[in-house]
């Protein structure tokens, strides 16, 4: 019984020491992302100031979309973020553009 019960044991202690590393590493993953994004401090801004470029682009990408809030957060490069609240058949969604109009995609 005992020559069962040992190994039996050693499988269990390594399995769970293996699935608390990959929680661990997803865990790590998902907290990193966060913070890259919250790095940005996002000020409200009238829809009206938001850039011309900014606003072809949600027409473009969105072409039913109405701008209903914008927000806009400067980078450590000094270049800035917009980042809109759109209202699209009947949902609120958000988007996020440089000041050329192009999608602002976080550095990883």
């Amino acid at each position: 019984m005992k020559k069962v019960l040992i190994p039996l044991v050693l499988v269990f202690a390594l399995g769970t020491g293996y699935v608390a590393d990959a929680a661990n590493s997803v865990s790590k993953t998902t907290n990193s992302s966060f913070v890259m994004q919250s790095d940005l401090k996002f000020i409200s801004v009238d829809v009206a100031d938001l850039p011309e470029a900014v606003t072809k682009a949600v027409a473009s990408d969105y072409k039913d979309a109405k701008i209903s809030q914008g927000f806009v957060a400067t980078t450590e490069d000094g270049s800035k973020v917009y980042k809109v609240v759109l209202q699209l058949n009947g949902e609120s969604m958000t988007a996020m553009y440089n000041e050329d109009g192009s999608k602002y995609e976080p550095e990883s």
